[in-house]
């Protein structure tokens, strides 16, 4: 196109002036169609791309909801395998380890439950506390002595099995690592005044109560304090 200055504008006739202006005007319009072509074809883009963020983040969600089930379901077998098992807190860490297995029979039958060495399939020690579980070979010592420890067991002490110290000793439900893990933030959450109670079911599961008077929710993946407490930070140094 040509360049025109104000000078050669002014020796134009009506007729190549109007023959300009509409030069310039197809050339705008084809400049306009251009443009709205390339517009259209990034609204277009833009739009797929909008449908495939959609598809891929209803993907991310199926699968984080299947990776939350599966390790929920792992979590849930772990503590399965626990069933018969129970935890004793609170032995003196001197108690050498052959002599553990009698000194919690002992322990049983201090809170009235005669449990023979035939029917515990093992006993040891399993953290830096030197806390101690026992897996017994039949369910119903577990729930005899679980039934008893609630009462019978706030007199006890050491010395009434010939043991020195003043150690207060516990009885628990025995907790896989990921389960204690729950039952820690649980208390946390008992500390920061966002729940009314907690407590551990007889088959391992962790269940909170928000007010006194509500139903106990079970929690049995990270997940689910997410859902009731979103925004509550529950972090806490990793377990050993």
């Amino acid at each position: 196109m040509a360049t025109f200055t104000e000078e050669s504008l002014d020796k134009l006739n009506k007729k190549q002036i109007i023959s300009i202006a509409l030069s310039c005007q197809k050339k705008l319009e084809n400049t306009n169609t251009q443009l709205l072509d390339e517009m259209r074809k990034i609204t277009e883009s833009h739009k797929k791309m909008e449908v495939e963020l959609g598809n891929a983040k209803e993907d991310i969600l199926f699968l984080s909801k299947k990776l939350t089930d599966t390790e929920r379901h792992c979590w849930e077998n772990s503590q399965y395998s626990r069933r018969e098992c129970v935890d004793v807190v609170g032995l003196p860490t001197d108690v050498e380890d052959d002599a553990l297995e009698k000194t919690v029979i002992a322990l049983f039958g201090k809170i009235g439950c005669d449990i023979s060495e035939g029917n515990i399939e093992s006993c040891h020690r399993y953290n830096r506390h030197g806390n101690v579980i026992v897996k017994l070979s039949k369910k119903k010592d577990i729930r005899k002595i679980l039934q008893k420890k609630k009462k019978d067991l706030k007199s006890f002490q050491l010395s009434d099995i010939g043991l020195s110290g003043t150690y207060k000793v516990y009885i628990n439900i025995s907790l896989c690592p990921y389960y204690r893990k729950l039952w820690s933030k649980a208390k946390l959450l008992k500390s920061k005044g966002k729940i009314s109670s907690f407590h551990v079911s007889n088959g391992g599961t962790v269940k909170i109560k928000i007010n006194e008077g509500s139903t106990a929710i079970p929690i049995t993946h990270e997940d689910d304090f997410h859902v009731h407490f979103p925004g509550i930070d529950l972090s806490r140094p990793s377990l050993n």
